[in-house]
């Protein structure tokens, strides 16, 4: 009796697999998101005294435009491209600087909400909402 519960746990395991499992849907980044959220134990949605917005764009051909402002002054779009491996997602900027980490994704409230986790030593985590970048970021921004 023993050897057959045990043989039913080891199938039960082979089927379901290790760890958690989300659709693939849950890690799709691709579309237009805007920082709403920014927190890593030690630091905030500001740079000393300034206010950061930050909109982002993955784009489905692998490339991402980034629009970065810094308190009252104009934004600046950096660009570069990106790739996803499960729920991992890193990138290059155009002149091949790696981003300062990969980020663990994760889609929420109907894909309407990203959450990106640094994936390294440190506790950053960003919330973003799906939002189109307005034209007036994307005409104004100084490029990088």
């Amino acid at each position: 009796m023993i050897k057959r519960i045990a043989i039913l746990i080891m199938v039960c395991a082979a089927l379901t697999g290790c760890g958690e499992k989300f659709p693939d849907a849950n890690y799709d980044v691709t579309g237009s998101w805007h920082l709403t959220k920014y927190d890593s134990g030690t630091k905030s949605v500001n740079i000393g005294s300034e206010a950061v917005d930050i909109y982002i764009e993955f784009l489905s051909g692998g490339v991402f435009n980034l629009y970065q402002k810094k308190g009252e002054g104009r934004y600046y779009h950096y660009k570069g491209t990106w790739s996803r491996n499960n729920n991992i997602v890193s990138g290059m900027y155009s002149d091949y600087t790696p981003w300062a980490c990969d980020y663990k994704v994760y889609k929420e409230t109907g894909g309407k909400t990203l959450m990106m986790t640094a994936n390294n030593f440190t506790r950053e985590q960003m919330t973003l909402i799906s939002s189109q970048i307005p034209d007036s970021v994307r005409i104004d921004a100084i490029d990088k």
